[in-house]
């Protein structure tokens, strides 16, 4: 892939915007919308639609998406609660799920078939977005992508609560055969079983980021992982230790690429009680790694960020703002169809196609502050046309230094009648 700044300009930025690949509909989940929770909209959604998600919790056991590209985006993002869990699969190429705004309580009465994961993605040629998410797993696991060619998770938290059933089992994230990016993100790995009644020693917490046989890439990240099992109890002649603390990122078989990222270890499980004062003290965990595994390279330079908000309304304005290195040429890329290009290595994942009616908007020079900020205006969406999505990336050119991308984000577009 060859890309540079002045021979991909596109002169308009709204002519991308004006150009929807799918004339989809919306519609309305919530106490106030068409539709009660969000899996009956998914089974009435026709390939494209937007499901727009009202304010409330919405108490449904979670839902599925199975070979279906669907938008689910809140409203008024953070004001939505799904009480279960998500199971997204089977995506061909050419199909996008995204998620965005949502915050998912999991609670194990779900569609998931993965029965400790809050979101399951699973099988999928095509992509996966996941956006200004909060997600909290009451099992070992928050997200668990398996066999997915295409996964982004962009500004998410992500907590796994429950212990897992062995020594450092589960993680916040755990990834397995997948291409992953994560820009942004959080994530917490769970605790570790705690050690028997008869004192028996903790187990080691869960990583915050588990990767195995597949290809990560992470930018101001945090990962974190799970405090060790609590020793257990002495009633005989045993006092269990606390368990290790999690690895912040476990990477077996895999790859890690991380820009301006933290990882750190867990810390270690409480002993158990002495109960008859004869039994011996049992012994504090040891904290965990902060990257235990090899085949992690760092990149250098800061992460870069593009935030808009989202859902947007046809002709009413709204910002957008872009960081940087201070003195950097910047631009935004926006397609309505995602991707996932590496031309090397030693480069950071274009996750926007290429492919025409992308646009390409010049912004200039980063200012001193690291900063820009803009607005814009999207025209008038057209007859028949309810919502139409785009994807952007932001692309950087350092002076003298190599082309870099920062974050993507998704930009949900509604009719002014919503």
């Amino acid at each position: 892939m060859k890309l540079c700044l002045p021979c991909v300009l596109h002169p308009v930025l709204l002519a991308a915007l004006s150009v929807p690949t799918l004339a989809s509909e919306v519609l309305t989940v919530g106490p106030a919308g068409a539709y009660p929770t969000i899996a009956s909209a998914v089974a009435a959604a026709a390939e494209g639609d937007t499901l727009l998600v009202g304010p409330g919790v919405v108490a449904d056991p979670g839902f599925a998406v199975m070979g279906k590209a669907l938008s689910i985006v809140a409203d008024q993002p953070e004001t939505i609660t799904v009480n279960g869990s998500v199971y997204i699969a089977n995506l061909e190429a050419g199909q996008t799920v995204l998620l965005a705004g949502l915050r998912l309580d999991s609670t194990f009465t779900h569609a998931s078939p993965d029965a400790d994961a809050a979101i399951s993605i699973d099988a999928n040629i095509g992509a996966v977005r996941l956006q200004d998410c909060h997600i909290t797993a009451s099992g070992r696991t928050g997200v668990f992508i398996d066999g997915s060619d295409d996964v982004a998770l962009v500004d998410c938290e992500v907590t796994a609560t429950g212990h897992g059933l062995g020594s450092g089992f589960g993680s916040g994230i755990f990834t397995r055969g997948s291409i992953v990016a994560l820009h942004g993100c959080v994530a917490q790995g769970p605790p570790g079983e705690p050690g028997s009644f008869l004192g028996g020693d903790g187990q080691a917490g869960g990583s915050g980021l588990g990767i195995t046989s597949a290809l990560v890439h992470a930018s101001a990240c945090t990962f974190t992982g799970g405090v060790g099992g609590e020793g257990g109890n002495c009633l005989l002649s045993t006092t269990g230790d606390g368990g290790p603390g999690g690895a912040g990122v476990m990477l077996l078989n895999g790859v890690l690429r991380y820009r301006d990222s933290t990882f750190m270890g867990g810390p270690g499980g409480q002993p158990g009680a002495s109960v008859p004062s004869s039994c011996p003290e049992g012994q504090p965990g040891a904290a965990g790694p902060g990257l235990s595994g090899s085949f992690a390279v760092e990149f250098p330079g800061l992460h870069r960020v593009l935030h808009a908000p989202s859902p947007v309304r046809e002709l009413v304005p709204f910002p957008f703002t872009l960081s940087g290195e201070p003195g950097e040429l910047t631009a935004i890329l926006w397609s309505p169809e995602t991707a996932h290009t590496s031309a090397s290595p030693q480069s950071w994942p274009l996750l926007v196609s290429l492919s025409p009616p992308a646009g390409l908007l010049m912004l200039g020079i980063i200012p001193p502050n690291g900063s820009l900020a803009m607005a814009t205006t999207v025209p008038d969406l057209g007859a028949g046309v309810d919502s139409l999505r785009m994807f952007a990336q932001s692309i950087h050119q350092p002076s003298g230094g190599a082309l870099t991308f920062g974050a993507p984000t998704a930009i949900v577009v509604l009719d002014a009648s919503f």
